[in-house]
C-alpha cells in the first residue's frame, strides 16, 4: 500500500452498473490531491479518512473536514461494505478501536 502521508496523491473512483443480463462497465475518473492522508476506505461513493478522523472525499473532490482527533498511533484502517463500521488499528501493534456509524 501507499504511503499516503508524502505529499499530494491523486485518487480515482470507478463505478460499474449491470443492465438487463449484460454487465456494462462505466468509468468515471476523478481526480483531486490530498495531504495528510493516514488510511482511506470507501464509505458509498466517498473515500473516508478513519485514522485522520473522519475527513472524507467525495468523487467531486468535495472535502469534509475530519470530526475528531484519536491520539493513539493508529496507522491503519478497514470499513465493513455498508460503511456502518470500521476499525482503525496499528498494523503492527495490539491496539485497535472499533467505530460505529
Amino acid at each position: 500500500a501507499p504511503d499516503y502521508e508524502s505529499g499530494g496523491q491523486e485518487f480515482e473512483s470507478l463505478r460499474a452498473r449491470h443492465f438487463g443480463k449484460c454487465l456494462m462497465v462505466l468509468f468515471k475518473q476523478s481526480t483531486f490531491t490530498a495531504t495528510g492522508i493516514k488510511s482511506l476506505c470507501w464509505r458509498g461513493d466517498e473515500l473516508v479518512d478513519w485514522v485522520g478522523g473522519g475527513r472524507s472525499f467525495a468523487a467531486d473532490g468535495t472535502e469534509r473536514d475530519p470530526s475528531v482527533n484519536y491520539a493513539y498511533r493508529f496507522d491503519a484502517a478497514t470499513a465493513s461494505p455498508d460503511g456502518r463500521y470500521a476499525v482503525i488499528y496499528e498494523r503492527l501493534g495490539t491496539k485497535g478501536l472499533l467505530l460505529r456509524k
